[in-house]
Formats: C-alpha cells, sequence, structure tokens
C-alpha cells in the first residue's frame, strides 16, 4: 500500500495521527474510558534453547545466571500462588481480563487456564517462554511458524481461537503485524504510543490497540522500583485523567494495564492492586476485553487511511 509519510515519520507501519485531528470515539454506556487488565500467564526457561534471544535485562539484578534457579523460581511463584490472588482480585470487581498466554504456560498450567476459562476471561495469542524474545533476529518463517504456534496452543488449552496478538516485551519485527494478519489475527497490543485503538498502514485489517506501559506494574515496581503504595494513585489518577480528556474531547481513551501475578499477586502487593482497581472503577469506565475493544473502534474507525498532518 503506497502512502506518504507524514513529518516525524521514519516507517510505513503507522501513520502519524494528532489526536485533534481525529473524529469522535464513543464506548458503550457513553463511557469516556474503556478498561481491560491483561494479565501475562508465562512460563520462565531455566536455560536459554538454542537458537533463542533472551529478554534483555529481563533475570532481575542478580545477573545472567545458567541455570537461572532464581529468577525462574521467582516467576514460577506467580502461576502457583500469585495467579489465584489476581484472579480474586477481579472476580470480586466483576472484571474480565484479556490473557496474554503463552504456549508453555499453556501446557504447563492446565489448572490455571481453566480456572481463567471458567471465569470467562479472554486469551490473547502469546510467543512460548517469557525469556525468549520475538523480534527482528528471527527469519519469516520462524516468525511465521511462532505466531501458528502461539495460536494453536491457546485453542487446545482453551478451545477458543484469539482474536489479538500480544508480543514478549512489545518486541516486534517489522513483518509482525502482517504475519499476525495473514493468520487471522485481529488486534495487536505491542505499541504504547496512543490512548486509542488506530488501523495500521501496512496491513489496515489488523489494529493497534495500545497497552498503557508505563503504569504496568513490572515497569513501576520492578524497572522503576516505585513503592507499591504509590502504584495505586498513580493509576487511578491516570484513569481520572483520561475520562477527563475524553470528555471533553468526545474521544474515547482506553487503559489496558499489564499485570505479572510473579509480582503483583505477592501476598505484600495484591493489596495495591486491589485499590488500583478500585481507583480506575471510580472514573466509571466501560469494562471490557481486548476484543470486545477491538470490536467497538473498528466499527467507528475510518477504513480509508490517508497521512495526517500538524493541525493549524
Amino acid at each position: 500500500m503506497a502512502a506518504t509519510r507524514a513529518p516525524g515519520m521514519d516507517h510505513d507501519l503507522y501513520l502519524y495521527s494528532p489526536l485533534p485531528t481525529r473524529p469522535a470515539l464513543r464506548w458503550p454506556g457513553s463511557a469516556g474510558l474503556a478498561f481491560c487488565p491483561i494479565i501475562y500467564l508465562e512460563h520462565w526457561e531455566l536455560l536459554a534453547a538454542p537458537g533463542t534471544r533472551r529478554v534483555p535485562g529481563a533475570q532481575g539484578p542478580w545477573g545472567d545466571l545458567a541455570p537461572d534457579w532464581r529468577s525462574f523460581t521467582y516467576r514460577d511463584y506467580g502461576n502457583r500462588i500469585g495467579i489465584w490472588r489476581v484472579l480474586e482480585a477481579l472476580e470480586a470487581r466483576g472484571l474480565r481480563a484479556t490473557i496474554a498466554l503463552g504456549a508453555a504456560a499453556a501446557t504447563r498450567h492446565p489448572a490455571v487456564v481453566q480456572a481463567c476459562v471458567e471465569r470467562g476471561h479472554a486469551f490473547a495469542a502469546h510467543p512460548s517462554h517469557a525469556t525468549r524474545i520475538h523480534a527482528s533476529h528471527m527469519s519469516e518463517a520462524e516468525e511465521r511458524a511462532a505466531i501458528a504456534a502461539a495460536i494453536e496452543a491457546v485453542v487446545a488449552a482453551t478451545g477458543q481461537h484469539p482474536r489479538g496478538w500480544i508480543a514478549q516485551d512489545f518486541s516486534e519485527s517489522p513483518r509482525s503485524a502482517q504475519l499476525a494478519a495473514e493468520a487471522g489475527l485481529e488486534w495487536l497490543a505491542d505499541w504504547p504510543n496512543d490512548e486509542q485503538p488506530y488501523r495500521l498502514l501496512t496491513t489496515p485489517g489488523i489494529l493497534s490497540l495500545p497497552v498503557l506501559a508505563e503504569l504496568e506494574d513490572t515497569t513501576m515496581l520492578w524497572s522503576k522500583l516505585i513503592p507499591s503504595w504509590e502504584w495505586p494513585p498513580l493509576v487511578a489518577e491516570a484513569a481520572r485523567r483520561l475520562a477527563a480528556d475524553a470528555a471533553r474531547d468526545q474521544a474515547g481513551r482506553c487503559l489496558l494495564l499489564g499485570l505479572h501475578p510473579w509480582l503483583i499477586g505477592q501476598a505484600g502487593r495484591i493489596r495495591y492492586l486491589e485499590e488500583a482497581l478500585d481507583g480506575v472503577l471510580a472514573a466509571r469506565p466501560w469494562c471490557a476485553t481486548a476484543d470486545e475493544i477491538a470490536d467497538a473502534a473498528r466499527a467507528q474507525l475510518p477504513t480509508a487511511l490517508s497521512a495526517h498532518t500538524d493541525p493549524v
């Protein structure tokens, strides 16, 4: 698809689109904010598999060990203990999450997967392991096979065909969106560059759903070392401001909040997830799955794409 690059763009994957130039976007029930928790259900490898590339810095502060027992057991806590607290917090508030289900976790933790199915959570395809980055070091054939395997793992574990793709640590190659669309997926959540869903340029049939990466639990509590008790007010303030901006501009916003059970499911931290969720709900959002947000946005977004320029 030929297009003229808008100012500031150095690729053709999507267009620059300043918010004031966009048409109105509204969510069901006249809500200004759409809210979806994203739960990462993943498996951590003890040893890096041959030919794979590990996520940089993912092992934490204790260095790159082999075998990495410390990181393995830390993350395994999430699939044994933490996930149950997170599911309980969501259920108590009537919230459905979208589960980024890694293929290895899908086969290793069927009890967790079944619990998510029974509670009505939705599922998205996700790379096989938390330790493997999915990006340009892969050949096209390898990347196509990895996406197909991720989809097949969700179908086999849940009986549901995923409609979206959530990469590992926001990693992609320039062809990831096209390959995801060819595999029948309808949205991806890898680019935290917006507050609204938008169509891609090279693959207009697939939407980008922006995750609010700045407020993810790992970003705040693990990478930036923000004290746990300071996280809920930040999440609540973001929800309040997004809803207020949406009401002012008639431009609905979305808040996709990433959660890792090995971190936020800890006994000393789960309270702060509960407070963060209550803060978001105080903004009276439309609570939905990522599939539902994509459907609502797609029905309103223009199908014809053209370059946007700065407003006069």
